[in-house]
């Protein structure tokens, strides 16, 4: 589970409540859309993805179906690439052909769709299916602070 440590000593817990939070910080930096109805369309995108995808489809789901269930790796992949691919294909009806998902700037549906991507790519999802999807995460990894927030460029990686 993600984890924020303020500068005061407070800790945050949730992807959620820590984005929500960091906006609020920074308010001319915003990942949320200034339009109410495509604001409400980003949300259901991102909670398509927080409620839908990753808790069947993270490291922890995985490694009990594996540890505990006793699931060979195949078996495994099957289960993952099942539900991602049905992630995805609801996902990819919301998505505009633009730079990003929700427009020409990311928003907080990138920083929810990337690490996804990410993991599909991992998993040896196909992803053919998905262009627009696929075009948000190239463009994503153009970015500076995509590029920094990649799993390999974390100071605990291994």
């Amino acid at each position: 589970m993600p984890c924020l440590e303020t500068d005061t000593g407070q800790f945050l817990a949730q992807s959620g409540a820590i984005l929500s939070y960091l906006d609020a910080l920074y308010p001319n930096t915003t990942l949320k859309l200034p339009d109410p109805f495509q604001a409400a369309k980003m949300q259901s995108f991102v909670d398509m993805i927080a409620c839908d995808i990753h808790p069947i489809c993270n490291l922890r789901i995985l490694n009990y179906l594996t540890e505990e269930m006793k699931v060979d790796s195949e078996q495994k992949l099957v289960w993952y690439r099942h539900w991602i691919v049905i992630g995805f294909e609801a996902l990819e009806t919301l998505l505009d052909q633009t730079q990003y998902c929700f427009g020409e700037q990311p928003t907080l549906a990138d920083v929810y769709l990337i690490p996804q991507v990410y993991n599909a790519l991992r998993f040896e999802v196909d992803m053919t299916s998905f262009p627009k999807i696929m075009n948000a995460y190239q463009n994503c990894n153009q970015l500076d602070a995509f590029i920094k927030a990649k799993p390999e460029n974390q100071q605990d990686a291994m």
